[in-house]
C-alpha cells in the first residue's frame, strides 16, 4: 500500500459523501488538503481490530472487505465498501477502537481522514466553522441512521419476520427457541409484569411414542403438540426449552391462575387427535406433565423461575407422573 497523489476527482468524491456534502467549497478544500490517498495493487490490511479509530476512509476505486475474528480466531467477512461508499466515522467522531479488520482488496484505491500524523482534534481545533459544521452533519447522519433502522426493524416485512424466524424459531416445532427465551427473559421478569409464571410442559414418556410409531411420526406429533401449546399460550410466548420440554411465559399470572391453566392445556394434549399422523390412533392418550413456578413468589430472577418450572414438572413425574404441579407441592 502506497500514498499517491490527490487525483482530480477526489473533491467530487468528497462532496458525494453526505458527511461533506453540505460544507463549502473553501472547507472542502481543507478536508482535502487533511487527506490522503493509498493505492494497493494487492490484497493489503487496511488496519486490525484493537487499533485506534483515528481515521475514516472512502473508497475511490476497487472495494475493502472488513471481517471480524471469533474466539477460536476463525475470520469471517462481514461487509463489503464499494467505490464512493464509507466507513469508521463512528469510531473517528467516538474515539474508539476498531472493532473489526480490514483490507484493501487488489487495485483498489482508497482515501484517508485524516491523514497519518494527523489528528481530527487538531483539525476541528483549527477550522472552528469547519468543526462545528463536521460535527452538526455528524450528528444529523447518524440520528438519520438510528430512523432508518428503528423503521425497518419495526416494519412487518416478510424479511424481517424470516429473519427473526431464523434467529428466534426452533427449526423442527416452530416455536421459540431458548435464544429468544434468554433475549427477552429480562424483559419478561419485570414487577410491572408480576406475577410471572413459567409453565414446563412435556410428555411423561415420548421415548415410547418413538419406539412405537417411529421417529419421523414422532417428530409430526411433536409439532402437534407444539402448535397446540403456541395456540392455547395466546400472546404469551411458547418457546421449545429442550428435548420435548417446552416452557410458557405468562405475565400477570399468578398461583392459581396457572395452576388452573397448567391442567387445561395437559388435558387439552392428552385428547389430542393425531388420527392424521398415526392410522388407527385417534387420540394421543399420552399423559402428559406440567411443571409451574411463579415470580416473584418462587424466584427473583427468570432463570431461576424457568429452572425451578423445569424441577418441578420432573419432580412431578417421579411421583406418579400424569399432573400438573406448582413449586412446592411435593413437599406439602
Amino acid at each position: 500500500m502506497q500514498a499517491v497523489e490527490h487525483t482530480p476527482d477526489i473533491t467530487r468524491l468528497l462532496r458525494d459523501v453526505d458527511l461533506f456534502s453540505e460544507i463549502h467549497d473553501q472547507e472542502l478544500a481543507t478536508v482535502q488538503e487533511w487527506s490522503e490517498v493509498y493505492h494497493s495493487d494487492t490484497d493489503t490490511p487496511l488496519f486490525s481490530r484493537g487499533d485506534p479509530g483515528d481515521a475514516l476512509f472512502i473508497v475511490v476505486s476497487g472495494s475493502v472487505v472488513i471481517s471480524r475474528s471469533d474466539a477460536d480466531d476463525r475470520t469471517t467477512d462481514i461487509a463489503e465498501y464499494i467505490r464512493g461508499e464509507y466507513f469508521g466515522d463512528i469510531d473517528l467522531f467516538g474515539a474508539g477502537a476498531r472493532t473489526a479488520s480490514a483490507r484493501m482488496m487488489a487495485h483498489s484505491t482508497v482515501l484517508r481522514f485524516p491523514a497519518r500524523g494527523r489528528s481530527l482534534q487538531d483539525l476541528l481545533e483549527q477550522t472552528p466553522s469547519l468543526s462545528a459544521r463536521l460535527l452538526h452533519r455528524f450528528i444529523s447522519v447518524v440520528a438519520g441512521r438510528i430512523r432508518e433502522t428503528n423503521t425497518l426493524i419495526s416494519q412487518n416485512t416478510p424479511w424481517v419476520q424470516e429473519l427473526r424466524k431464523q434467529v428466534y424459531g426452533d427449526k423442527l416445532t416452530g416455536l421459540f427457541n431458548q435464544a429468544y427465551l434468554a433475549e427477552e427473559l429480562p424483559r419478561l421478569i419485570r414487577n410491572e409484569n408480576a406475577p410471572v409464571a413459567s409453565l414446563m410442559i412435556k410428555p411423561d414418556n415420548f421415548k415410547m411414542l418413538n419406539d412405537t410409531y417411529g421417529h419421523d411420526a414422532g417428530d409430526a406429533i411433536l409439532r402437534r403438540i407444539a402448535a397446540t401449546i403456541r395456540g392455547w399460550a395466546g400472546d404469551n410466548p411458547a418457546i421449545r426449552y429442550r428435548g420435548n420440554e417446552m416452557v410458557v411465559v405468562c405475565t400477570s399470572c399468578g398461583e392459581s391462575e396457572a395452576r388452573t391453566r397448567g391442567e387445561e392445556i395437559r388435558q387439552t394434549l392428552m385428547k389430542l387427535d393425531v388420527s392424521d399422523i398415526v392410522q388407527g390412533v385417534n387420540s394421543l392418550g399420552m399423559p402428559f406433565s406440567v411443571g409451574i413456578a411463579v415470580f416473584p413468589e418462587h424466584a427473583d430472577d427468570g432463570n431461576t423461575l424457568v429452572s425451578r418450572s423445569s424441577e418441578v414438572l420432573f419432580a412431578a413425574r417421579d411421583a406418579g407422573a400424569n399432573r400438573t404441579w406448582v413449586y412446592g407441592d411435593g413437599e406439602k
